[in-house]
């Protein structure tokens, strides 16, 4: 038979009362050398030290779930991004009142915005518009850091949007349309008679340089082809371009 552990002096009852809801039980094992967790626990429940403490300044977690009507998992996920969630004992998480009354209210904010703008282009939909594989696709670019002006990614950052209570973006629809059409007009049926591909000139760097020049001079054809972009230039644009080993000249 195992032997019966020591009876517990006043001193661990002592850490055990004074951390245990706030720190939770392994930091009172931490310093509680000899005993084990389930030991810990256990007297902590038997000390009625187990109960969240009643602090005027936190509220449970489960209450800001209901009262903002958004998912446990959005809720604790906010409040972990915001560095306030504290778990006083295993099951039992708390955050700040202070914390939990802004995320509220700026949940509702968010609420009342998307039921004004019911109407207006989820990520997903808008995505659709412009062709792309998925609504992450359309984040990118929203999340592009210093854009070329004119660009995609420029444009779409351009179109008015706001965000709801679940983080998803919605977009004003006749801007979000108006960018739609400009970047399908960007994409040719099929190359011009007798265009050559981009990707046909022997390196990367003639490659750009004839790109920059085609684009210069508005004869940039840009074609889909299998969810790719091909860009076609018109081969005097390209005649000074180094001739590869496929094209007939040295390596």
């Amino acid at each position: 038979m195992s032997a019966r552990a020591p009876h517990w002096t006043e001193a661990e009852e002592a850490i055990i009362r004074r951390f245990y809801a706030s720190r939770g039980a392994r930091y009172c094992l931490e310093r509680l050398p000899g005993r084990t967790l389930s030991g810990v626990r256990a007297r902590a429940y038997k000390l009625g030290a187990h109960l969240p403490s009643r602090s005027r300044n936190t509220v449970r977690l489960e209450e800001v779930v209901l009262e903002s009507g958004l998912s446990k998992r959005a809720v604790w996920e906010a409040a972990k991004d915001a560095g306030v969630i504290s778990r006083p004992r295993p099951g039992v998480a708390v955050v700040p009142k202070a914390w939990a009354a802004a995320y509220i209210a700026r949940s509702q904010q968010r609420l009342e915005a998307e039921r004004a703008h019911a109407h207006w282009l989820d990520s997903a939909r808008f995505a659709a518009l412009l062709g792309l594989r998925n609504r992450r696709s359309l984040n990118d670019l929203v999340r592009q850091q210093d854009p070329a002006p004119g660009s995609l990614a420029a444009r779409v950052q351009a179109v008015p949007r706001l965000q709801g209570r679940l983080g998803r973006l919605l977009f004003e629809p006749e801007a979000a349309r108006r960018v739609a059409d400009w970047h399908a007009r960007r994409f040719a049926p099929r190359p011009p008679a007798g265009w050559i591909p981009l990707k046909s000139l022997p390196t990367e760097r003639d490659q750009e340089r004839v790109r920059r020049r085609a684009h210069r001079a508005g004869r940039l054809a840009l074609v889909r082809r299998g969810g790719r972009v091909m860009g076609y230039v018109p081969p005097e644009l390209a005649s000074d371009a180094r001739p590869g080993p496929d094209a007939g000249g040295r390596p």
